[in-house]
């Protein structure tokens, strides 16, 4: 458990958890799962090879792979090392000392000899309540000016109607949706949704009936280059402090 006064979040081994401002049960930001057994996740990150279609990522879930990952929590930290072939990524998380944001630095580092075409993918299920079940039909979504951050906002409780949400990466968005069915697929599930398997995302917004967060972002790797992303999950006061954030 990692927080301050103003927001925190939970992560497993697994990488998965909860992220939650203002108030850890009332205002969530993404889903608590209370099942440490399957320890579903409800906040991802996806690489994808543009060349072959491989597509893993950077924690154990939601695709867990066959080599290692390094997983090691410390007071304020948590951070996940993990080698796919010859792309080598280091994760690691945390939180300011007063502001509800979480942060998660992803380096990235090509050890191949040939410049490598990835997409780096952020992923989050919008609750902005207690349950996503009684809230998801009231979230309202929109991009950011800056058109790097999606803003939420659940306009149907009054205690936490002046709050709103983001989900920011700090690599151009090249693609990016709010619905949630769309990048899952019908029946789908998170360790193989729909969208990995498409080029681009819709750029859906607005009054989505099952609401996420979902950016894309291209990067070419050379050989030995690393590149680091910068990815934000929290909340601010109006739309003034939510940028601020940003």
């Amino acid at each position: 458990v990692i927080g301050n006064a103003a927001g925190g979040f939970i992560v497993s081994e697994a990488g998965t958890g909860v992220t939650w401002a203002a108030n850890s049960y009332f205002y969530r930001l993404t889903p608590w799962q209370n099942d440490p057994v399957r320890d579903p996740a409800g906040e991802c990150i996806y690489i994808r090879d543009d060349d072959s279609g491989n597509v893993w990522s950077p924690t154990p879930e939601p695709i867990r792979e066959a080599s290692p990952y390094n997983v090691r929590h410390g007071a304020g930290y948590s951070i996940f090392d993990h080698k796919h072939e010859e792309i080598e990524t280091n994760l690691r998380m945390g939180l300011p000392e007063k502001d509800p944001v979480k942060v998660q630095i992803l380096s990235i580092t090509n050890r191949g000899k040939r410049t490598r075409k990835l997409t780096v993918t952020s992923y989050v299920e919008w609750v902005l309540g207690v349950d996503r079940e009684k809230t998801q039909s009231h979230v309202r979504t929109e991009m950011s000016a800056s058109g790097q951050a999606m803003l939420a906002r659940n306009y149907f409780d009054p205690q936490f109607a002046h709050l709103v949400a983001f989900s920011a990466m700090s690599e151009k968005v090249s693609s990016f949706t709010a619905g949630r069915r769309e990048f899952i697929g019908r029946n789908g599930v998170l360790s193989y949704p729909a969208a990995m398997r498409r080029e681009i995302l819709s750029g859906d917004i607005g009054d989505t009936i099952d609401p996420c967060a979902a950016l894309q972002s291209r990067i070419d790797l050379a050989p030995g280059e690393t590149r680091e992303i910068s990815i934000l999950l929290g909340a601010g006061d109006g739309d003034d402090e939510a940028n601020s954030l940003i």
